[in-house]
């Protein structure tokens, strides 16, 4: 049987049982982090954003951008919504896929939204729309488990190759597609793959619309199947399919490969695996900021006293393209990217936001920056965990023993609005209609409360 054929049967029997409700908590968690700070960006232009019409009514083949609340086309608000939810770089992202699902599997759903697209009562959508973004991480989680670990060294960006089979799923799942219509978007999803991460070596802009094209390619994959067109039946494991181009395999290693993908849905619900970013860095950075500022502050460290800053990650994280970079930044994605530059930032600033990845640069980072050593630990797993350590010139060692991660729940969450306040200036009342809107969606009140949260409160 075609891989395509059981990994889209499987996906129809996850999303009908419906998600269990630790995941559909934990994508109602996801989903308020990456409207927060979407809203956080709303300041920030990104070069290339599809421009608006200044219109709020609800106008056939338009979507509303999160920015505004102003109508485009709805493939050009899909695509600005997915800029700004990455535009500070805090979108969510599936450490395991090394893969930002959220800003693709979101924006698709929101189109759907705004484009009168779900049928089903308003009462039902909310659950359906919790349900298939659940099932879409899902779909590029298990995806990415297989083939990732063979197309990433290959120079592939995890987003651009997994995000759209996620954004298909959930599209697909949330129109109400059946097995063959869900097919039909996968392999359309799986012909639409691209990105490259030379884009962090080189420090250019392509990283923003990576995203962006992947939330576009999995929303357009979706309605295309929608249409009836066919896509290739053994696009994932063919001869010249999905796994043979991006994992460069053959023969026996190509049907293995290939093959593990529909077992990997079973395994594990991406959703409750997420890092949300409490910092506008990369999400390997996350861990070693967030216990290097607890370090910091725990014994006021002063950056003067510092010899050298040791950092402890996965061996992967550790040869992530422009994880090392030392230099003083050329570009916003080198900054983002560099953790000697976000541990330098960190000692002198004691926070990190968005301004201190643009200069000018406080005159003692680039000398910290240097002294910051990257370590590739094997014992430390595929999750982002790091173990920092300072030395100081006094010899002593300040540091953690065992690795640490990033906390993942409401109250992180909620921390995080209140800190991105003078970016999003959503008022106390505002941000608590966004909450229990999010956390309700599944309700009752279900999905106009969620809309009337989400527009209304934020022009």
């Amino acid at each position: 049987m075609p891989e395509l054929e059981g990994i889209s049967s499987r996906l129809i029997e996850l999303h009908r049982s419906e998600a269990p409700e630790s995941a559909r908590e934990a994508a109602k968690l996801a989903l308020l982090h990456n409207l927060v700070v979407a809203f956080a960006a709303r300041d920030l232009r990104v070069t290339g954003e599809p421009h608006a019409w200044r219109a709020v009514e609800d106008i056939p083949g338009t979507g509303r951008r999160l920015r505004d609340g102003y109508r485009a086309p709805v493939h050009a608000a899909l695509l600005s919504n997915s800029l700004l939810m990455g535009a500070r770089a805090q979108h969510d992202e599936h450490p395991a896929s090394v893969a930002h699902y959220g800003s693709v599997v979101i924006p698709g759903l929101l189109a759907l939204i705004d484009s009168n697209a779900l049928d089903v009562t308003a009462h039902d959508a909310g659950r359906r729309i919790l349900n298939a973004m659940a099932v879409g991480y899902q779909a590029g989680a298990a995806l990415a488990k297989a083939v990732g670990p063979h197309s990433t060294p290959r120079g592939f960006r995890p987003t651009g190759l997994f995000g759209p089979f996620a954004g298909a799923t959930a599209s697909s799942l949330a129109r109400g597609a059946g097995a063959v219509e869900l097919r039909q978007a996968l392999a359309f999803a799986l012909s639409s793959a691209s990105s490259l991460t030379q884009v962090w070596r080189d420090g250019s802009d392509e990283w923003r619309f990576q995203t962006a094209f992947a939330a576009r390619a999995g929303f357009e994959s979706a309605e295309i199947a929608a249409a009836g067109a066919t896509g290739a039946t053994h696009a994932l494991e063919g001869s010249s399919g999905f796994v043979r181009a991006f994992g460069q395999l053959d023969g026996s290693e190509l049907v293995a490969v290939s093959a593990q993908v529909l077992p990997n849905l079973d395994r594990f619900w991406a959703v409750e695996e997420l890092l949300l970013k409490p910092y506008p860095v990369c999400a390997i950075n996350q861990s070693a900021v967030l216990l290097g500022l607890s370090l910091i502050e725990r014994f006021d460290i002063d950056p003067l006293a510092v010899e050298m800053v040791e950092v402890s990650l996965a061996p992967s994280d550790a040869s992530y393209p422009g994880i090392d970079w030392a230099g003083e930044p050329r570009s916003l994605a080198q900054a983002m990217m560099s953790l000697p530059h976000a541990m330098a930032t960190a000692l002198v600033a004691r926070t990190i936001e968005y301004e201190h990845l643009t200069p000018p640069y406080h005159p003692l980072v680039g000398d910290l920056a240097r002294r910051v050593s990257i370590i590739a630990d094997p014992g430390i797993g595929d999750d982002h965990a790091a173990i920092v350590r300072f030395r100081l010139r006094s010899g002593d060692t300040i540091g953690s023993i065992e690795a640490a991660t990033v906390p993942r729940s409401w109250e992180a969450t909620s921390e995080l609005m209140h800190r991105l306040s003078p970016y999003h200036r959503l008022s106390e009342q505002a941000i608590s209609r966004l909450v229990a809107a999010v956390r309700g969606l599944d309700g009752d009140a279900g999905l106009p409360q969620f809309v009337a949260a989400l527009y209304t409160d934020h022009r």
